[in-house]
């Protein structure tokens, strides 16, 4: 499919950390409207909106008030994972509605974490209730006729139809742990925090992802955008590591002394959490 010309972008959740930053690179070069629901951004050169993405009928009209050429879905939340799924749902079908090319971003955490190095074509099989939720939500753009739960009832196995992505002319792109000095992301913020507190910090060493700076993944997107490209996509930072191994790399980035960093291990915490997302 060839590249369509975007002017008019609608980002959802531009308050969020990813969001931001989104906006912030997009204003100059698009006519930007980003959502927020309960956490409200002035952001210089773009407009914004509340949306409360669980009404279908605020959702569809909101976008065929802005007509977007492109929509760039950013918003979830961890804990009503409904906004994650349904909302996903009345985005899809309002992009659907308006002609709009659509990327949405999902995560390494649709995995189990038993492998590591994923690639776009491996089937997801998520472990615990966000990573399903994401991953239901991706089958909503890629799949036809699912029926929705609420995250909980996804069934694994669920192999995404690129066929319709192209047709919906659609990008999920799935990122790894996010991380950013200015401002600071909110896992770096803990780990500064409690650091200059004199309190320890746990961080699992048998816990692996491929941390992406801010700055590059929102570049990324923009750049994904701008193509032709429709399908599934993995954004993540070149180098495995360890949720320790990066939190010691911060804190001394930070000029913080990492010894109050203290590694354990995943397998004896007793949560339910991927081991090894890594993303190829």
């Amino acid at each position: 499919m060839s590249s369509l010309k975007v002017e008019r972008l609608l980002i959802t959740g531009g308050s969020g950390y990813v969001g931001q930053k989104l906006v912030a690179k997009a204003s100059d070069r698009y006519d930007v409207l980003y959502t927020w629901f309960t956490h409200p951004t002035d952001i210089p050169g773009a407009r914004s909106a509340r949306l409360n993405l669980l009404d279908s009928v605020q959702v569809l009209h909101l976008f065929l008030d802005f007509s977007p050429h492109a929509v760039i879905h950013t918003a979830y939340s961890q804990e009503n994972l409904e906004v994650i799924v349904s909302g996903t749902k009345h985005v899809v079908e309002a992009s659907d509605k308006v002609g709009a090319r659509l990327l949405h971003l999902s995560t390494d955490a649709v995995f189990d974490g038993e492998r590591g190095w994923y690639r776009e074509n491996d089937i997801p099989n998520p472990i615990h209730p966000y990573g399903k939720a994401k991953a239901e939500a991706e089958a909503l753009i890629g799949c036809r006729g699912l029926q929705i739960g609420t995250g909980n009832g996804y069934t694994s196995g669920t192999r995404l139809d690129t066929e319709l992505l192209r047709q919906r002319n659609a990008v999920i792109i799935r990122i790894s742990l996010v991380w950013g000095l200015d401002p600071l992301d909110p896992r770096t913020r803990y780990i500064k925090e409690r650091l200059e507190k004199g309190e320890k910090v746990v961080l699992f060493t048998d816990e692996y992802r491929c941390p992406i700076w801010v700055n590059e993944l929102a570049a990324a997107i923009l750049e994904i955008l701008d193509s032709s490209f429709s399908g599934i996509i993995h954004v993540a930072g070149p180098k495995r590591m360890s949720r320790y191994e990066f939190g010691v790399l911060l804190a001394k980035n930070m000029g913080l002394n990492p010894k109050g960093i203290t590694p354990g291990l995943s397998h004896e915490s007793g949560l339910v959490r991927p081991r090894d997302c890594s993303l190829d």
